[in-house]
């Protein structure tokens, strides 16, 4: 949403009322609001593995925080290859090009379900 300004008569710019659209500011950059789920889901998950160590009691509440997780992830990279597009030819093209952001959603979930099927097959026996 970029702010207008007109001129007058005396060369002063005078700026237009600001008109929020609702529906501009919840769909554009989808990735950017989606982005910080899967990454906070997986570690809630590991909190609430670290609190059930020694008890069952926490295993469907980890179970469904790495799958809303990896739904979550799954979302944010396909936003994430969406949104590309608006940075080509931009001067922070280099930062889209260059970011590891995907591939760190990726690797942040299959080491929170990694480290879950290890807890749940080596330490809690």
């Amino acid at each position: 949403m970029q702010q207008k300004n007109k001129k007058n008569k005396n060369h002063l710019e005078i700026e237009e009322k600001f008109k929020f659209n609702i529906s501009n500011a919840l769909f554009e950059h989808v990735h950017n609001k989606i982005i910080h789920f899967p990454i906070s889901l997986a570690l809630a998950a590991f909190l609430f593995s670290l609190f059930g160590i020694r008890d069952n009691r926490y295993d469907k509440t980890i179970k469904i925080l790495l799958l809303i997780a990896g739904i979550f992830g799954i979302a944010a990279f396909l936003t994430g290859l969406n949104q590309f597009a608006a940075f080509e030819g931009e001067p922070k093209q280099w930062v889209a090009e260059n970011s590891p952001a995907a591939w760190n959603c990726i690797c942040s979930f299959n080491l929170a379900l990694v480290f879950y099927i290890i807890y749940k097959t080596f330490i809690q026996t």
